[in-house]
Formats: structure tokens, sequence, C-alpha cells
């Protein structure tokens, strides 16, 4: 989903949660810049993802990770900015375009179902909340930390923001990336 635009540049969010991933493989505190799924995103996932031309038509993005970026009645540091082609959603940045806030229970725009491919690695969903599609959502990671040093911000199954521990293992990722609309590629 193309959710932002600026200049000769697109942002792009997947339209279902690709991939089943822990936010850290271990269990300890932790921000975006020393994640293990952004080791993963910008590693294993961009190679498997992305032909070499897709890869080079991807913008490396200066990654806002400051306090203006998570939930302001969370006081938890965000960790040092960093430069990503691939990233997760800020909750400042899930908020400007999906709508997220921490009490709106009826949000669709930013509920998400799990593809197969991430159900088969262990993604869950919750039968009593559906998408706009109508498909079981799944809760989906924010790079924003969350109530915790040990906990990263997600969107829940109904499509508010909520807070769980970084090495649960059965929420979806949900790649953003900026891409250069010049490049002829995507």
């Amino acid at each position: 989903l193309v959710i932002a635009r600026d200049g000769q540049k697109a942002l792009l969010i997947s339209r279902y949660g690709l991939d089943c991933q822990k936010y850290n493989t271990s269990k300890t505190s932790v921000t975006w810049e020393t994640s293990s799924i952004r080791t993963w995103l910008n590693g294993t996932f961009i190679n498997q993802a992305f032909s070499l031309a897709e890869q080079g038509a991807i913008v490396m993005t200066n990654v806002d990770n400051s306090k203006s970026q998570g939930y302001s009645q969370w006081s938890t540091n965000g960790g040092n900015n960093t430069q990503d082609k691939v990233f997760l959603l800020s909750y400042a940045e899930a908020n400007k375009y999906l709508g997220v806030t921490d009490d709106d229970s009826n949000n669709t725009k930013s509920r998400v179902s799990p593809t197969e491919y991430a159900v088969k690695n262990g993604a869950w969903t919750y039968s009593g909340t559906k998408t706009a599609e109508g498909k079981y959502a799944g809760y989906w990671w924010l790079r924003s930390p969350g109530s915790s040093s040990s906990s990263a911000a997600n969107v829940s199954t109904i499509g508010s923001l909520y807070t769980n521990y970084v090495y649960i293992s059965d929420a979806i990722v949900r790649p953003a990336l900026w891409i250069n609309l010049e490049s002829g590629i995507f």
C-alpha cells in the first residue's frame, strides 16, 4: 500500500503481515537499533523479497527513533536514529498514516491479516476481529518501544496501540520502505 508521497519518493507498507518474527530473539532490553527484527529486515528479508534492481530503487532512509515517535504515555527510550532500507512504522507514523491510537477498537484501517506463509511460521490471529477484507486479524510490530525497555509497541488485532514483550513469537511483520519513483522499477 502507498501511504505517503514526498516528491519522487513513495512510502509503502505491506498490505498483509508477510512473516512472523520476534522483535528480538533474546529476552532483554532492546531498541530498534539493536533489535533482531531490524537485522532480519535489512538482511534476510530484503535479499529474499527483492531483486538487486529492486533493492537499488529502495531509498536508504534516516529512521527517526526519538521520543516523538513513540507513545507519549510511555517514557521508554527509543534509542539512536538509524539508517535503513526496510523498517517498521513507528507509533507516530502508524497514527499519522493509519489512524492508530491507544483507544480506538474499531480501526479497521490498521488491522491486518497474515499471509499463509506467516501463519505457517506461527502468526496468531483472533477470530473475534476481522480486517476490512473480512479476514481474521493478527497483531503487528511497530519499531517504537513499548511500556518497558524489554517490550515493543504493536498494533493489536482491534487496530489500536498495544505493547508486548520483544521475545513474543506470534506477532506479524509489516515491512515499510521508501522507493524512488524515478527508478522505473516499481
